[in-house]
């Protein structure tokens, strides 16, 4: 099976991933605030904010390096250099890991003196075990992310996030609390973490490894993972995490701070493709650029722009069209500050989507240009942080929202002009304008909708759809030969864009 076979059957598995995932997470963020209200909630956000931060703090790049380097030495045949590339990861990891556990242990009374969470101390110890859970998990689970065989990973997933789901009911309903939901994370991904080691343990223990020096690519190895951790570091700065870390030194009220991480979150989960598909579009990327050059990065950003499109776009149109209505259905009046929150970061969504911001990251990646990419972000990251200092305290919460939006369209066109330059303007424009006229003609019979309850707001989604449907088949997206290209990859995928 050619690589892209493989993407294509991977790619559906990867967003159904997403979307079951997504879904996860919404219905968690309900029953919190539904059983615990909305300030609880909030100090829930601030710790996994805190330890998210330490998280990537330690990162040192590894995930990225792993999508990156490890196809490389696969497609070679090295699996050698590949289990050693392993290995040097983990090790490093288990060093770092062990110091930072420490430090947050000894730590956490200090660190909790800055904020107003009752108890903190005790969460930030027991964030401890998340941190080094998922710190490892990454690792496993990029192996096979990379090779791009994620049936597997995605099955484990959608099992260990329903895991969590049941258990945040089940501790919440016996009023355990904040811990009670550190728990519901800290069993599944313990579950994830030994089934993915069982499996992967062929790519790390080979018999005729040596142990001895690494091979003389590994130093381009060792900075290339230093310039992504740097670049990962200061899009802490550009991201919600710094953002809920500012909200909760400065006192924001932890209602609204549940409210900004609810409006980020759900818009976030739907416009993954800001940030890419993660591992699985750059070790496709790379594995392209590999295979063909410039031209094969080239037609698999088309591909992929046009795929993510279809998939991404009507999430966020039907999503700004009902906001209000969602936030009522799911969180009733408990979170209504969420709402114009909702509507900005949607815009902001939208547009990185039709930039493509994700897929020029990746692909910037691919043609080893991170040092560029981590020009852009620390500027970025910057000036987020001091519009955070500035508009905080003035608007608290969105102001918030407004820094984060700023920084985030300023990343996404530099970005995205960066890429231009090395690879072409490539974009389907054709392609975009009809897909955008589409949607906003399906969504406008929801506007003569009522949904104030959830069967009705899912009513409205079934007529949105299918009024996409039956545009997109009048105005046909695809032409005959890139039909003909997508049946040759994908059979089934070909029978569905066949109609389109």
């Amino acid at each position: 099976m050619n690589l892209a076979q493989r993407f294509s059957q991977s790619i559906i598995w990867h967003m159904t991933g997403l979307v079951v995932g997504g879904l996860m997470m919404v219905l968690g963020s309900v029953l919190v605030v539904r059983i615990l209200g909305a300030e609880k909630y909030g100090s829930y956000v601030v710790v996994l904010s805190l330890s998210q931060l330490v998280r990537l703090a330690i990162s040192l790049g590894h995930e990225i390096t792993i999508n990156t380097y490890l196809p490389r030495f696969l497609a070679k045949g090295e699996k050698d250099n590949a289990a050693q590339l392993l290995l040097y990861i983990l090790k490093k990891r288990g060093l770092f890991f062990v110091i930072t556990a420490l430090v947050l242990f000894f730590g956490a009374p200090l660190i909790a003196l800055g904020f107003q969470i009752p108890d903190l101390a005790y969460y930030i110890r027991l964030g401890i075990l998340i941190i080094g859970l998922e710190y490892f998990t990454a690792v496993f689970r990029n192996i096979f992310t990379s090779k791009i065989h994620i049936r597997g990973v995605i099955k484990l997933g959608i099992f260990t996030q329903f895991l969590n789901l049941i258990l945040i009911y089940l501790f919440l309903s016996s009023g355990y609390g904040i811990p009670g939901l550190l728990w519901a994370t800290i069993i599944p991904c313990a579950i994830s973490l030994g089934v993915l080691y069982y499996v992967s343990a062929e790519y790390i223990h080979r018999p005729s490894l040596s142990t001895g020096s690494l091979a003389p690519e590994f130093k381009s190895i060792r900075g290339y993972s230093r310039n992504i951790w740097m670049q990962q570091i200061l899009s802490y700065l550009l991201g919600k995490q710094s953002d809920i870390t500012i909200m909760g030194l400065y006192k924001t009220p932890l209602t609204a701070v549940g409210c900004y991480n609810i409006a980020f979150e759900i818009t976030g989960k739907i416009g993954f493709l800001t940030s890419g598909t993660g591992s699985l579009t750059l070790s496709s990327l790379s594995e392209s650029h590999a295979v063909s050059g410039i031209k094969g990065l080239q037609t698999g950003f088309v591909k992929l722009y046009k795929i993510f499109i279809l998939a991404i776009l009507p999430f966020l149109v039907f999503i700004i069209a009902n906001c209000r209505e969602i936030v009522n259905v799911l969180y009733t009046s408990k979170m209504v500050e969420s709402i114009p929150m909702f509507y900005i970061f949607v815009m902001v969504f939208i547009f990185s989507v039709l930039a493509g911001r994700g897929l020029c990251n990746d692909g910037l990646y691919v043609l080893h240009k991170q040092e560029e990419v981590l020009k852009i972000t620390f500027w970025a990251g910057l000036a987020n942080l001091l519009l955070d200092l500035i508009l905080i305290p003035l608007l608290g919460a969105m102001g918030a929202v407004i820094a984060t939006s700023i920084s985030t369209l300023i990343s996404s066109v530099m970005i995205v002009v960066l890429f231009w330059r090395q690879a072409g303007f490539i974009y389907p424009i054709p392609f975009i304008l009809r897909s955008i006229a589409g949607m906003t003609l399906a969504v406008i019979p929801t506007f003569f909708m009522a949904a104030g309850r959830l069967l009705s707001l899912a009513l409205e989604g079934v007529v949105f759809l299918g009024c996409a449907i039956i545009i997109f088949r009048i105005i046909k997206l695809f032409d005959e030969d890139e039909k003909e290209q997508m049946a040759k990859i994908n059979p089934m995928l070909g029978k569905i864009i066949k109609y389109f």
